[in-house]
């Protein structure tokens, strides 16, 4: 018997009004991108007016930490939040690509008793998700 058994009753019919919300996210994920050697110094004053986390650091720490690196992640944004982002970079002649990247998060959801249910282990929620499917329970798309 599988962890996810113990919750049949999403499944089963015993407590009609179940579906796996699907919550889709479209984020746009940006790396500076720097020579073989690492970022030069105008580059580093370029970071540290973007990121308050390499403005705290005197110059010289961030270019001794950064040396050989090629390139630096900069995190995922949403699409709008991206694009002002970009035109920071731009603007203080950053190099950079943006990819964009998808996650998708399901979560079981009671629409009569408009109730989640929060299953806290990852793993036991993606099976539980994936049973629930093949079972037949309804997926609908949630709004961003």
């Amino acid at each position: 018997m599988s962890a996810a058994s113990s919750f049949e009753r999403f499944w089963n019919g015993s407590e009609p009004g179940w579906v796996v919300l699907r919550h889709i996210h479209n984020l746009v994920c940006t790396t500076i991108l720097f020579g073989p050697e690492g970022p030069s110094v105008t580059e580093v004053q370029a970071l540290r007016k973007c990121f308050e986390f390499y403005r705290g650091a005197p110059a010289i720490e961030v270019l001794r930490a950064l040396k050989g690196q090629r390139n630096v992640e900069a995190g995922s944004h949403a699409s709008a939040e991206a694009r002002r982002f970009a035109s920071l970079l731009k603007a203080e002649g950053l190099q950079f690509q943006q990819t964009g990247k998808q996650e998708v998060h399901d979560l079981m959801f009671n629409e009569t008793t408009k109730m989640a249910a929060l299953i806290e282990d990852s793993s036991l929620s993606r099976q539980v998700v994936e049973t629930a499917i093949s079972k037949g329970v309804p997926i609908r798309h949630a709004e961003n």
